[in-house]
């Protein structure tokens, strides 16, 4: 299996492939980004981050804010150091390791109202 590695300084340089990406974003960006398949790996460096992510296994993120919306079922490793940092799972669920994250949040899928009686 081919592994890509890339570092670059926004989302729209990422080019994802379906064998395994380690993709490390220089800057602080906020955005979406699908990996697609393989075991991918995104490194934030940037001070606050505000990013989308879908197929990424791996995250790490430095000293600054940060906000990431998981919008898959997969297994993640999430590491988010420093700061003040949100994680927010897909209403579908999935795994999550974490470390370094202050707030977990998983949204409520919508309910239907109560049937009338």
């Amino acid at each position: 299996m081919t592994t890509t590695i890339k570092t670059v300084s926004d989302l729209s340089q990422i080019t994802a492939t379906t064998s395994a990406d380690i993709i490390v974003l220089s800057q602080s960006d906020n955005g979406s980004v699908d990996l697609l398949g393989g075991a991918d790996k995104l490194t934030l460096q940037g001070d606050s981050n505000d990013i989308t992510l879908t197929s990424v296994e791996t995250i790490k993120s430095g000293a600054g804010d940060d906000t990431i919306t998981l919008t898959d079922d997969n297994t993640v490793n999430a590491s988010l150091g420093n700061g003040d940092d949100t994680l927010i799972f897909s209403t579908n669920g999935g795994t999550v390791n974490v470390g370094g994250v202050e707030t977990v949040l998983k949204p409520s899928p919508s309910r239907p109202p109560p049937a009338a009686r």
